[in-house]
């Protein structure tokens, strides 16, 4: 394994460096509390929590093991389920990842993880896949199934489907209407070829058949569509989108009726 890696400070930290030193203090603080948690990316775990809770405690005293593949400096599922992970990435802000000791950062590449065959219980990428040509896609999963146990559960999730990529290419084009410039994340699904359900299925069902005897598979909608694109146009209201949404979680959670704006593809070895 790696040592964590330093990229530069982040946008709204360099924001701050420009206040008197008590408001700075005191923006940061609001700024990390108000981002730490977003309602988009909570949604994106829902069935990741509910499949995780479900599964029986492991009958030895070793605590199961979950990668986390892509989860950046924000601690990645750790923020929203209470977990530990050992967490994969090209880089990481130390101060950010500082911040979150549920997960052990690794730098690597999902295309060539840095562990061992069979030393995972679960393996998690979520919202990797679609940043990824086609082969990178294979390559990827291929390597989730490599380092999962036997007895294992590999889940992916990722935008699907061509309502999301036209929805997707709508707001970039508001985006780079408005900056000048493109999405700096949805520039990249942009680039490759969109994700389709049925793909994502095939895709991960080709992998777990290399890799287990016998598997459950399932194909889960998350996140309705009308309402991912409100989350990611909100304006001013991202500045205190947790005061806001977080008391509305209960209700926002079970907002997955079709149609979605991600598909997440549920693995499980059966062999017992």
């Amino acid at each position: 394994m790696h040592t964590i890696g330093l990229f530069e400070t982040d946008r709204g930290q360099r924001l701050s460096n420009r206040l008197p030193a008590p408001l700075r203090r005191l923006a940061r603080r609001y700024s990390d509390w108000n981002y730490s948690w977003q309602t988009d990316i909570a949604l994106r775990y829902v069935q990741v929590e509910e499949v995780l809770s479900s599964r029986p405690p492991k009958s030895s005293e070793t605590s199961e093991v979950v990668l986390d593949v892509g989860c950046g400096s924000k601690g990645g599922v750790t923020s929203y389920v209470p977990l530990r992970t050992v967490g994969v990435d090209l880089a990481f802000s130390v101060d950010r990842i500082r911040r979150h000791p549920a997960v052990t950062p690794v730098i690597g590449s999902g295309l060539a993880l840095p562990l061992a065959d069979a030393s995972v219980d679960v393996a998690l990428c979520m919202d990797t896949l679609e940043h990824l040509s086609p082969a990178e896609r294979t390559q990827l999963v291929a390597e989730l199934f490599r380092v999962v146990t036997d007895d294992g559960l590999v889940i992916a999730g990722a935008p699907c489907g061509l309502q999301a990529r036209q929805l997707e290419a709508a707001i970039n084009a508001r985006y780079r209407q408005r900056t000048g410039r493109d999405h700096p994340w949805l520039v990249e699904h942009l680039a490759n070829e969109p994700l389709m359900p049925d793909g994502l299925a095939e895709l991960m069902a080709s992998a777990a058949s290399r890799r287990f005897e016998r598997f459950d598979l399932e194909l889960v909608p998350n996140t309705n569509l009308d309402l991912w694109q409100w989350l990611q146009e909100q304006g001013l209201l991202r500045h205190v989108h947790r005061l806001i949404f977080e008391p509305l979680w209960p209700w926002l959670r079970d907002r997955h009726e079709p149609p979605t704006y991600r598909q997440v593809c549920l693995v499980e070895s059966t062999r017992h």
